[in-house]
This record gives C-alpha cells, sequence and structure tokens, in this order.
C-alpha cells in the first residue's frame, strides 16, 4: 500500500508539473502591480524600433518625419550564417505609418500585473527565452527606452506574458500584445501604390491587348472620349474612382521571380488629375496564389495586386447604364 502510495505521489506531481507547463498562469505569484511596464512612455518618442524572433527580424527608423523599415538579421540567423535570399546589404522601404502606429500605442497603459515568475528555468515555458521570445527594442533619440520580450498570450487571452531584457521576472500584463510587432518586413512595409482624392481625377484609360477605352470628367459628369453618346453609369463609375484613387498592393514580388520581370503589360491603367500628374500602373502575369505582378510606371517596384478584371471593367460595355 505504502508503494502505491508513493507511485500515486509520483503520478501527480508529474501531471501537476505538465499542468502547468500548460497554464502557466497557475504558478502566479503576488500581487497585481499596477505600474506602466514602460516608465514614462510616450509613442511619440520613440525614433527607432528593433524586432526578432528565431530567423526573422525587422528595424524601423524614423527618418525626416517618414518612418521606413528593413530587413534584420537576428542572432540565431547569424548563428546560422544564414542571409535574406537574393539580397544583401541593408535595402530601406517606407513603412506604412498605420502599422507603426498600432504596434506603438499598443504599449499605452500596459501594466506589469502579476509576477508569473522568477524562476529562469520557467522562461521556455512562458516563451520569454532566448530567439523563441518576440525580442522588441524602442529606442528614442537619448537610448533604450523599452528592451522587452514578449512571450506566450494568456490562457483566458486577456494578456500576455513578458520579461525586460536582464530581468528573471516574468509578468502577466494586462493586454494581449501578440500581433503588434510583426517579424515579417512585407508586414511593416507601406503598400500604398498611389493614393490621391477622387474628385481630382480627370481622365481615366485603361487598355489591354483586346480593348481599350477613356473616359473623362465633364463637369459633373462622366463621358467616353470619341463616343460622346455613349451613356455611363454614374453609379459605376463612382465605383471606379473609389477603387482607383487608393491603389493598394497585397504583397510585394520578390527580384529573384522571373515572371515578376515582364515586359509587355496584358492591362495598363492611367489616371490624369487635374493639376496634370498622371499615374499608370501597368500589370502582367500572375504568381501560383492568383496574384498579378504590377508596376508603377517610373518605379522599380514590382507589386502583387488583385487580378486585372477585379481591378478595373477591362470592357466599356460595363460602365454603360443597363
Amino acid at each position: 500500500m505504502k508503494r502505491k502510495l508513493i507511485y500515486l505521489g509520483i503520478v501527480l506531481a508529474v501531471a501537476l508539473g505538465v499542468l502547468i507547463v500548460e497554464r502557466p498562469d497557475l504558478g502566479l505569484q503576488g500581487d497585481a502591480d499596477f505600474e506602466p511596464l514602460v516608465v514614462d512612455y510616450d509613442s511619440g518618442d520613440v525614433t527607432n524600433i528593433r524586432v526578432n524572433q528565431l530567423l526573422s527580424g525587422v528595424q524601423v527608423k524614423k527618418e525626416a518625419g517618414k518612418w521606413m523599415v528593413a530587413d534584420m538579421p537576428t542572432p540565431l540567423r547569424e548563428k546560422l550564417g544564414q542571409q535574406v535570399a537574393g539580397e544583401s546589404g541593408t535595402n530601406w522601404f517606407v513603412a506604412d505609418p498605420q502599422v507603426v502606429g498600432r504596434a506603438l500605442s499598443g504599449l499605452v497603459n500596459v501594466q506589469k500585473g502579476i509576477v508569473a515568475s522568477m524562476n529562469p528555468d520557467n522562461q521556455v515555458a512562458y516563451q520569454v527565452a532566448g530567439p523563441i521570445g518576440l525580442h522588441v527594442v524602442l529606442e528614442n533619440k537619448d537610448g533604450t527606452l523599452a528592451d522587452i520580450i514578449i512571450g506566450k498570450t494568456s490562457p483566458d487571452h486577456s494578456g500576455s506574458y513578458v520579461r525586460m531584457q536582464g530581468s528573471d521576472e516574468v509578468y502577466l500584463v494586462n493586454k494581449t500584445l501578440t500581433g503588434l510587432f510583426p517579424t515579417a518586413l512585407t508586414d511593416w512595409r507601406d503598400r500604398t501604390i498611389w493614393n490621391v482624392e477622387p474628385q481630382k481625377i480627370r481622365t481615366i484609360s485603361v487598355s489591354t491587348p483586346k480593348d481599350s477605352y477613356e473616359i473623362v470628367k465633364q463637369k459633373n459628369a462622366w463621358a467616353v472620349i470619341g463616343k460622346p453618346d455613349t451613356k455611363l453609369d454614374s453609379a459605376t463609375v463612382s465605383e471606379l474612382l473609389g477603387k482607383l484613387s487608393d491603389m493598394r498592393a497585397r504583397g510585394f514580388a520578390v527580384s529573384s521571380d522571373p515572371r515578376a520581370a515582364f515586359k509587355k503589360p496584358e492591362l495598363t491603367v492611367g489616371l490624369a488629375l487635374d493639376d496634370g500628374k498622371v499615374e499608370t500602373l501597368e500589370v502582367a502575369g500572375t504568381n501560383n496564389l492568383g496574384q498579378s505582378y504590377a508596376r508603377r510606371k517610373g518605379d522599380d517596384q514590382v507589386y502583387l495586386v488583385n487580378s486585372p478584371d477585379s481591378l478595373v471593367p477591362t470592357n466599356l460595355d460595363e460602365l454603360k447604364n443597363k
């Protein structure tokens, strides 16, 4: 009987250990600390962001009032001797200000919460150790503002486990921080191809190998150039103006993709604005996901966009009054 009780005790201890690993919140220690995670935090003061996890990392900087982003080698990637495929050196791209703003504002009013652990051996369970943790460094003009390692989300999804670099204390903060700081370069890049005011568009031209048309704004109505008697549906034209005024990419083609180096476009979309400025988008070919390759005239960047027929009506009949 005594031996059975010993075995039962061992089984219960193992089960409890597994449960704590799976539910580390059960081992929470102490009272809640309502102190801010980052003391005197002001998102407007941040000038540099560095994010890395496993093999992915990015660096973001504010330059002349504009946010720029580039790939950043991670410690693990450097250890393995890996580099970004097809790239050498540091290539900076315009960052999406909304992505940057969402990341920085996400740390506002984040409180330390409860100390989940002070034992370094538990950091793996909370995913705040080594390369598995999401390492975020924020800097202002005076130096490092915050150096945080973000771990797993709490079981009830109401908070995240975090650890400050150099400290053994793991906190369960009062906000879910997962997703605020992506590690992929494309998640930070600005996908705006162009953005113009719809009311400033004077003409729209659409051309394919089979057909082409051009419409022009005349006072408060739109007409087809060369076909003055053709009546256009105002609602359909308004919808087209909305789509073309804010042209955004779904992604970015890699330079090593031979399909991105197209010479003859399958679709050309042009806008002429009231101030004389002209915007032109050329589209050709698709990738394995059904996304089309596109480039803005005068820009070497090749974007990934929706299929041509979903970008614009390629046939004038689609704009006519039904």
